[in-house]
């Protein structure tokens, strides 16, 4: 049985960023892969991000030193659910609803190194697509894109 890691919705600060990926890509082969281009440790976390709401575990890969934190979350995960005595599904589940499309969420503290690692990971062929999600959006948004975000942010804020 994996630890279910608590919510601290305190913690959330201006400097952080959150990047989303789209890769093929398993969570332990990613985060080698970003280990090894970003120069940096991320290893598999001994918590897991528990949704309440799906009651699903998804793997997160962490890595801290004196300057930086860094979070490589995995958004989907395909599960086993029960359809009868003998038959079983595979259902692919959301940690982030609101991004269906996204496979993984790096979220790090530190914008300046971060937009020259986001450079770094646009020019790897093994990512499909990577963007920036900007969590304090310096223009007026629209109270739907308002909405999103918060619902983003109250998940991501651990």
């Amino acid at each position: 049985m994996a630890l279910v890691l608590e919510w601290d919705f305190e913690q959330y600060q201006e400097d952080d960023l959150l990047i989303a990926l789209h890769t093929r890509f398993v969570p332990c082969k990613l985060a080698y892969w970003i280990n090894k281009v970003l120069g940096i440790r991320l290893e598999r976390s001994l918590k897991d991000l528990y949704d309440q709401e799906t009651a699903t575990l998804f793997p997160l890969f962490s890595y801290e030193d004196e300057m930086s934190q860094w979070h490589l979350i995995t958004n989907k995960v395909r599960e086993k659910v029960a359809m009868g005595m003998f038959d079983q599904v595979e259902q692919q589940q959301l940690f982030i609803k609101e991004l269906p499309k996204v496979d993984y969420l790096l979220r790090t503290n530190t914008k300046e190194k971060t937009l020259y690692c986001l450079s770094l990971l646009k020019e790897q062929s093994w990512i499909d697509f990577i963007y920036e999600i900007p969590l304090f959006p310096e223009e007026k948004v629209s109270n739907k894109e308002q909405k999103k975000l918060k619902e983003i942010k109250s998940k991501l804020i651990f």
